[in-house]
């Protein structure tokens, strides 16, 4: 008896490579949106892996350990404050707005500021905070 053998014919599996493929999109994706950081001072601010970045022109508003409230570069009062963020505002209507309080900020001096805030029509402003990797504690 003679044994014959059937030569099969080879095959591409295409599922395996459409897994590497959405992969490969899924991590360029989300490392292409850890790349920019803004900051207006070097303040020590609560860390985040997961973080949105402004698209638009951004103003500042910086609360350091000590009170003291900085609008870009310049130390500014809380009865300013209102003012000089409406007159950006009124520059231009499209300008993010990135509340940077440090670690320690007095949780009744953040809200103060978030008040002086909403009275221009910041309703939603963006908390700033600073990007960690992964392992990072």
């Amino acid at each position: 008896m003679k044994l014959t053998i059937k030569p099969h014919k080879a095959r591409i599996e295409i599922i395996p490579l459409i897994d590497v493929i959405f992969f490969c999109l899924t991590f360029f994706m989300v490392y292409g949106t850890l790349e920019t950081q803004s900051s207006a001072m070097k303040i020590d601010l609560p860390k985040t892996v997961h973080v949105g970045d402004p698209a638009n022109t951004t103003l500042i508003v910086s609360i350091r350990n000590d009170e003291t409230i900085w609008l870009g570069d310049n130390q500014t009062s809380l009865d300013e404050l209102p003012g000089k963020i409406q007159t950006e505002l009124q520059q231009d209507p499209e300008t993010m707005v990135v509340l940077h309080p440090e670690r320690k900020v007095p949780y009744d001096r953040l809200v103060s500021v978030m008040d002086c805030l909403a009275q221009v029509g910041v309703n939603h402003p963006l908390l700033g905070v600073e990007r960690k990797k992964l392992t990072e504690e």
